[in-house]
């Protein structure tokens, strides 16, 4: 599916949430990497990719908790969509 986000968004609904949940596990999970700058600056767009494979990579290697792959499907489905629906 696509759907449109905004960084503020993506901040807000995914990066803060995720780190919220991991605590300090969170420098030991995303080292090296880092979310996008708040306002748009140079590199934001490659920062928010690296970020994001990296979120993609520690859920596929089961290195983050359940939580944390529901926190990305909230983030990231549709409008309207029932999560619950989407479990099943």
């Amino acid at each position: 599916w696509r759907v449109g986000r905004r960084l503020q968004h993506l901040r807000s609904g995914l990066h803060d949430p995720v780190k919220q949940e991991l605590g300090s596990d969170y420098k030991t999970r995303f080292e090296g990497v880092h979310f996008a700058h708040k306002v748009h600056v140079r590199g934001t767009t490659g920062r928010l990719d690296l970020w994001c494979k990296k979120l993609a990579q520690c859920l596929n290697a089961k290195l983050l908790p359940p939580i944390i792959a529901a926190i990305v499907l909230q983030a990231l489905l549709p409008d309207g969509v029932d999560t619950a629906e989407v479990a099943r």
